[in-house]
């Protein structure tokens, strides 16, 4: 009865060690600029999620920034004054904050790409967290606006012949919006897309409308968070500021809006 006891219990130790070898959490938030004043450096809404993400336990193993982590100037060094109380505020989170570029990010000064490198990261880059592959690429470069292209689209390429257990992909502007107008460069946005559909790719998350949403094209789950602080869109569903906590297990993933209340007056 003993042997038994301590047989099931070595089992159970086993299958709970397996589970959480596998399993991780992390978080993403999109479009934390602050509404049309570039002189105002942080957003109050994005000051509210920072704190609900520091109130986490256990914390995330990691966040993702979907784009749009300032308002943007054509002044660089207001630009620049922007991304410092941007760091300043996540730096005070327990767990990295990686982050693609937005267009706030790239596009208001002629110097974006080089401040957005310089005080953030690179433009586009990939990881691997457990057995998980993290593709964050960059939905502004000028010839390929709102989509990917060129020689990023022929890194991205050689980076999906990882084989791995989930692909995630990160990117600004979504392939196919909810609620805004068509992307401006449809030819580019199907070889982009052609690219994906050679590969298994498991979710995309994307920011640009201030909003959530999730959908389905063409067997692409495609999710929508940009409810970073950045003025909602007037949508009847998925107007809310919120971010989104992705829960991975061994063979499934779920992906939770969290809600984050804020009055505008």
């Amino acid at each position: 009865m003993k042997k038994s006891y301590f047989l099931l219990l070595f089992f159970l130790s086993l299958l709970l060690l397996q589970r959480g070898l596998f399993a991780f959490e992390f978080v993403i938030v999109g479009d934390s600029q602050t509404h049309h004043d570039s002189t105002v450096l942080i957003n109050p809404v994005f000051e509210k999620i920072v704190e609900k993400m520091k109130a986490l336990s256990p914390p995330p193993a990691f966040g993702i920034h979907l784009g749009d982590l300032v308002i943007g100037s054509a002044n660089s060094a207001l630009h620049e004054a922007q991304y410092e109380a941007y760091l300043s505020l996540v730096k005070t989170l327990p767990f990295p904050l990686y982050a693609v570029p937005g267009n706030h990010d790239r596009t208001f000064t002629a110097k974006g790409s080089e401040i957005f490198r310089r005080k953030i990261g690179p433009l586009y880059h990939s990881f691997f967290y457990e057995d998980v592959h993290f593709l964050l690429l960059d939905s502004n470069e000028a010839k390929y606006r709102d989509t990917v292209g060129g020689t990023q689209l022929n890194w991205l390429e050689e980076q999906l012949q990882s084989l791995v257990r989930f692909r995630f992909l990160f990117l600004h502007v979504p392939p196919f919006p909810a609620f805004l107008p068509p992307i401006r460069n449809l030819a580019a946005r199907e070889l982009f897309l052609d690219i994906l559909k050679k590969h298994r790719i498991d979710a995309l998350f994307s920011g640009h409308e201030h909003l959530f949403a999730r959908n389905i094209h063409d067997g692409l789950l495609q999710i929508i968070s940009g409810g970073g602080g950045g003025k909602l869109l007037p949508v009847l569903q998925g107007s809310l500021y919120h971010f989104c906590i992705v829960r991975v297990e061994k063979d499934s993933f779920t992906v939770t809006p969290v809600p984050v209340s804020f009055s505008e007056e």
